[in-house]
């Protein structure tokens, strides 16, 4: 948002899925910073690729687009109740595009139209109406996924390629898009018919933005070129080499569009003056530039806000003394120094010659269009060596690993810090400060436990956040004795799945609130319990394999779900904590998911493993308690297996005291499990060979005979 110029609100997606909102008047002190944004918004399940305004007759909204194929639109107005939690929200999905979403461009007056724009060679550019997509106005209502009517979306017919660049003119009548196949295609955003195709890129357009009135069109390309192209004339009328060494990624204008800044996949961003052909290294980014938003700025001078594949939005100082000649040259002019820097000669000298009162876009068609040979700048120093603001996130992570308890996930962000998180109770439990290459791995060497559980879940990190996935095949490998999950009350048979557990968990207090609205729909008298039952006594050990034993609480900030849907198309995003127990939530929730919180799912029987069990050979004289093959539980203790022993023999005393259970030669600790014995000291893919031995001045009667039967 602008107040004369100036950006006021800022809005951010990025890799988490999240959108935020930032005052950034109280960054407006340079050197300032920000950690914590004004409001954040959930709703899709995959990156966030773009962000755009949209200024309706219904009020002001707030486009995104994103990975997970779809558009949504939020209301942003200010709430005439700042405490209702409905007042700024997602009011429509718009799900045409068969791809990821890319681009999104909107005009900044007519308010009748917005376009988006993403991969694949159909379903790629949209054109939407505005008024129809921003229709919902009860906001006590759930959002709104608006019926695929030809009035409400245009299909672009003759974008073949995918798009990465997009831009519309503030009256809302020229589109322009660029795409993978080098070109640009210039479209009536009022009709949605195409009315030119420009060539002369030579590589990807990755950026475009248009000028106020539509006639010219600045674009950026990954052949390390920018090109200004006057619309009217359907041809290019400058094109700028010599000054990226990269693909460029990014582009703006100034508000004379006299100056352009260009961002690339380098990170460094540079100021053209179009007319005067000479350019001067703004700054430099840690990673490439995604885009920038001029800010005038107001007593601040004028400013840039450059987001990059990193994890801060940094303001950076737009302001130049174009009469510097120590930063200030012609890019690819012959003159220039060992440094990159101009030494001398005049703009002349320069491919392309020009008059500094030639306004862009009005070079003669006699004249050569191009200027700076492509030499690159790898030596010139920016001008700007700190920013005036930023706006810090958390880094991404970049590298985990699970641990072997299958309950927590060490992770490694981009600054190098690694943190242990707990997966059920979603929480961090420790961090260590950013080390050497090693530290990764010397750290998960300390907290993985000596144990053996089967993985149930799988991660990814790849929107930077860790994301848990449960899916039906695996979910129900993991399990352990309800004792030693602290279960009050629970006898020393029971076992508690780890997936059935946490899906009941999560979904606990929606189950509650579901019943209780499905008692409303049927006209039934409501019950005053609370919505969560987990007070109420229940007998644990009568539970079935799909109970709910209330071995975990809902953490206090609640996870959110994204769930496939079953028709194939997209995925429903739903913050745990805010599920209401609606007929759309039942419906967007997998099947067998609803299944296990009605106590319903078959869960799979427990993993098994085999194993034998033998007197030891000090003691041949002890009694053979087996004479063939044993199959139990993977989680069965080895203490269990000492009982056994010691209950068939009569034997009085803790297990413990009486009998050592060995394997491979070592004395197994009587608190693992039988896995556990398998994977770190029998280590072969065969039946588990276990003895027995008893301990000093036990009286287990040996005799060498076998009067104990076969177990």
């Amino acid at each position: 948002g602008a107040d004369g110029g100036a950006v006021t609100q800022l809005y951010t997606a990025g890799r988490d899925g999240t959108v935020r909102a930032w005052n950034t008047s109280s960054l407006a002190k340079r050197g300032a910073s920000a950690d914590t944004c004004d409001e954040r918004w959930e709703g899709h399940s995959s990156w966030v690729n773009d962000v755009c305004g949209l200024r309706t007759g219904s009020g002001n909204f707030l486009l995104s687009a994103s990975s997970d194929s779809s558009v949504k639109v939020w209301s942003i107005d200010s709430p005439i109740d700042a405490d209702d939690p409905n007042a700024h929200r997602c009011v429509a999905s718009l799900t045409r595009h068969g791809d990821y979403v890319m681009k999104l461009a909107s005009s900044d007056q007519s308010g009748t139209k917005f376009a988006s724009a993403g991969l694949g060679e159909t379903d790629n550019l949209f054109l939407w109406d505005a008024e129809r997509a921003t229709a919902v106005t009860d906001f006590s209502r759930d959002p709104t996924y608006l019926p695929e009517e030809s009035t409400l979306v245009t299909d672009m017919d003759g974008q073949k390629e995918s798009a990465y660049a997009l831009a519309m003119d503030v009256g809302g009548n020229v589109l322009v898009s660029g795409c993978t196949g080098n070109v640009i295609r210039v479209w009536d955003a009022r009709t949605g018919s195409r009315t030119a195709k420009l060539k002369g890129h030579n590589g990807n357009v990755r950026c475009a933005t248009l000028s106020s009135d539509g006639r010219l069109c600045l674009t950026g390309s990954s052949d390390h070129t920018l090109r200004l192209w006057d619309l009217g004339q359907q041809r290019c009328v400058q094109t700028i080499s010599g000054l990226h060494g990269c693909s460029v990624w990014s582009a703006a204008m100034d508000a004379s569009w006299h100056v352009c800044y260009s961002g690339g996949a380098d990170g460094r961003v540079y100021a053209t003056d179009l007319a005067h052909k000479r350019t001067v290294l703004l700054f430099e980014e840690d990673k490439g530039v995604l885009s920038l938003t001029p800010d005038d700025g107001g007593n601040e001078g004028s400013g840039l806000w450059a987001s990059t594949m990193g994890s801060s939005i940094n303001r950076w100082s737009a302001d130049v003394d174009w009469r510097d000649e120590e930063h200030v040259y012609t890019p690819g002019a012959a003159s220039r120094g060992a440094h990159g820097h101009r030494t001398s000669g005049s703009y002349k000298d320069s491919p392309m010659s020009v008059s500094p009162k030639l306004t862009p876009g009005r070079a003669s068609a006699r004249m050569s269009n191009a200027w700076g040979k492509v030499q690159g700048s790898a030596h010139v120093d920016p001008i700007h060596k700190q920013p005036s603001a930023t706006i810090k996130s958390t880094p991404p992570i970049v590298e985990h690993k699970q641990t072997s308890d299958r309950l927590h996930v060490l992770a490694k962000d981009t600054d190098g810090a690694i943190s242990l998180w707990d997966v059920v109770k979603c929480e961090r439990v420790k961090r260590w400060d950013a080390g050497g290459d090693d530290l990764f791995a010397e750290v998960l060497k300390d907290v993985n436990p000596r144990v053996s559980v089967p993985s149930w879940f799988t991660v990814d990190t790849r929107t930077g956040s860790i994301a848990v996935s449960l899916m039906p095949s695996g979910a129900f490998q993991a399990e352990a004795y309800a004792l030693d999950m602290g279960v009050d009350g629970a006898n020393d048979e029971l076992k508690c799945n780890y997936g059935v557990q946490t899906i009941h968990m999560l979904l606990r207090g929606w189950k509650a609130r579901r019943l209780r609205a499905m008692a409303c729909e049927a006209g039934r008298e409501l019950s005053s319990d609370d919505d969560d039952d987990s007070h109420l006594d229940f007998d644990v050990n009568a539970l079935t394999p799909c109970g709910d034993a209330k071995v975990w609480r809902l953490p206090s900030r609640p996870p959110s779900l994204v769930c496939e849907q079953r028709d194939g198309e997209g995925a429903a995003l739903m913050p745990v904590g805010e599920m209401a127990g609606s007929v759309e939530e039942h419906q967007a929730l997998p099947e067998w998911i609803v299944e296990v919180i009605s106590e319903k799912y078959r869960v799979p029987d427990s993993p098994k493993t085999s194993f034998h069990l033998a007197p030891h050979d000090t003691q041949p004289d002890a009694p053979k308690l087996s004479q063939g093959r044993v199959t139990a539980p993977r989680v069965l203790g080895i203490r269990k297996v000492a009982v056994y022993v010691a209950n068939r023999l009569a034997l009085r005393g803790e297990p413990e005291d009486l009998v050592d259970i060995i394997c491979a030669g070592s004395v197994c600790d009587p608190s693992s499990s039988l896995a556990t014995v398998k994977e770190f000291l029998w280590k072969k893919g065969s039946d588990v060979e276990l003895v027995y031995r008893f301990k000093d001045g036990v009286d287990y009667g040996g005799d060498g005979g076998d009067g104990v039967a076969t177990a």
